[in-house]
């Protein structure tokens, strides 16, 4: 499984669990709705940038995405 694949079943799993739609978790990140569906298809690499977004909209901490790199 590729990383940017893992990243992003990660990310749909995290955010389903929190109950929070695409549309909520993109506004959180500051991206397009399309950037979150993107990313949780596994279709393009994480930005760094986008992590410590993700991380607190997630309520994870920011090392949680580098730990798929490792």
């Amino acid at each position: 499984m590729s990383t940017q694949f893992a990243i992003g079943i990660f990310i749909r799993n995290r955010r389903k669990k929190l109950e929070m739609s695409q549309t909520v978790l993109a506004q959180l990140v500051d991206v397009d709705q399309s950037r979150i569906s993107i990313l949780e298809r596994g279709g393009s690499p994480l930005k760094a940038e986008e992590i410590p977004k993700l991380a607190k909209a997630l309520h994870v901490p920011n090392q949680e995405f580098y730990n798929f790199i490792e």
